[in-house]
C-alpha cells in the first residue's frame, strides 16, 4: 500500500511530496515476515541555468518494521567453567530505518541528464547484526525519452 500527495508550486517547477507506505511481508521463512509502515517527504525543484535545466532533490524517509518471529541470542557465547554456560534469550525484532538523501542534476541535452547523489541510511534494530549505517554517493548519467 502506498499513498502520496503532490503539491506543485512555481508553475510546477517545484513539487513537494508527502507520502506513506505500508507492507505486510510474507516470506518463506517466518524469521523474515514483518509489517512495515513508512512516512516520507521529498522536495524537487527545477530551474534553468545557462540554458540547461537543473534539478535539486531533497528527501527523508522513516520506516518501522515489526517482525513476526522473535530473535534468539546467546548472552554469553563463550562457555567455560569460569564464565558459566551461556543463556539464551529471545525478544521481538523491531527495525527502524531513517534515510536522508540529496541529489543535483544537470540537463546536458533535452534527454540526457547527469546527476550527483548522496544518501545516508541509519539502520537501528533489536538484532545487533542488523544495526548499522551507510553512506552512498553516486554519479549517474541518465537518458529520459
Amino acid at each position: 500500500m502506498s499513498l502520496d500527495s503532490f503539491f506543485f508550486f512555481n508553475q510546477t517547477r517545484t513539487v513537494f511530496i508527502l507520502g506513506a507506505d505500508g507492507d505486510d511481508e510474507n516470506a518463506e521463512s517466518d524469521a523474515y515476515d514483518y509489517r512495515m509502515l513508512a512516512v516520507k517527504t521529498r522536495l524537487k525543484h527545477r530551474f534553468p541555468v545557462a540554458g540547461h535545466d537543473h534539478e535539486l532533490k531533497l528527501g527523508w524517509r522513516y520506516e518501522a518494521r515489526d517482525y513476526d518471529e522473535p530473535v534468539s541470542s546467546v548472552d554469553n557465547p563463550l562457555t567455560s567453567p569460569l564464565l558459566g554456560p551461556g543463556t539464551i534469550s529471545s525478544e521481538p525484532r523491531d527495525d527502524r530505518i531513517a534515510t536522508v538523501d540529496a541529489s543535483y542534476g544537470i540537463g546536458l541535452t533535452e534527454w540526457l541528464i547527469t546527476e550527483a547523489r548522496i544518501e545516508y541510511i541509519d539502520y537501528r534494530s533489536s538484532l545487533d547484526s542488523a544495526e548499522y549505517d551507510e553512506t552512498v554517493a553516486s554519479l549517474n548519467l541518465r537518458a529520459e525519452f
